[in-house]
């Protein structure tokens, strides 16, 4: 390609002509803006009685966890409050209850929200190894971001979300951990392939859909070791 890209202040440049001399590398993540940071919900139900079910996977699966450490103390205490919450008799029981595990909740969301954001290429797989929620990812969205190996050595099959008749689909590829992307070719179609990539490493892949004059869509990162 005959450009290259520059993050300064939290915005992406492209840098092209005679500033591409002043320009060394391609830099993309450097540090995550605001738009590109993977955001985690809770996903608690609306029904009260439904919140404990809900409630006790989020502490199960936070309290053994590869990505984030959760003391055993708080562990504890975050299960006797839910036992509290359980057992309450009365309706105003169970809402004074629920106050304490929503909090529990959300300090645990906030530990694996902490460590998503220093760890912007696995942000999903943390935030998703806690069972919470991705912002912008739900049931009603047809498309996502992903990544897949293909039959051939070497190859990936990667596809996009679907965008608009106005849309490209922008594709990078990383071989350092995502410290810094190339850009590939952009593609009208929301899907693409990369081939000849090192069998046995991990690389990651990054995807921007780019809307008409609107702003660009979130730069998002998958990762997987190519087969």
């Amino acid at each position: 390609m005959s450009e290259k890209y520059l993050i300064r202040r939290g915005k992406l440049y492209m840098v092209t002509g005679r500033n591409m001399a002043n320009v060394k590398g391609i830099y993309l993540l450097a540090v995550p803006t605001p738009e590109n940071v993977i955001t985690g919900l809770l996903g608690i139900p609306k029904a009260m009685k439904s919140r404990d079910e809900r409630a006790k996977e989020i502490i199960d699966a936070c309290a053994t966890n590869s990505w984030e450490t959760i003391l055993p103390a708080n562990t504890i205490l975050y299960r006797a409050n839910l036992a509290l919450f359980t057992a309450a008799p009365t309706a105003a029981a169970r809402k004074a209850t629920w106050k304490v595990v929503y909090l529990n909740m959300k300090t645990l969301l906030s530990v694996f929200q902490l460590g998503a954001n220093a760890n912007q290429p696995n942000a999903i797989l943390i935030l998703e190894s806690g069972t919470f929620k991705i912002k912008g990812v739900g049931k009603k969205q047809k498309q996502v971001f992903t990544v897949s190996n293909m039959d051939a050595a070497g190859a990936v099959y990667m596809v996009g979300p679907a965008g608009g008749r106005n849309s490209c689909h922008d594709w990078h590829i990383s071989i350092n951990g995502g410290l810094t992307y190339v850009r590939q070719q952009p593609t009208k179609d929301s899907d693409t392939t990369a081939e000849g990539l090192v069998v046995g490493m991990k690389v990651y892949f990054g995807h921007q859909l780019i809307v008409g004059k609107k702003p660009f869509g979130p730069f998002e990162v998958r990762s997987l070791t190519v087969t």
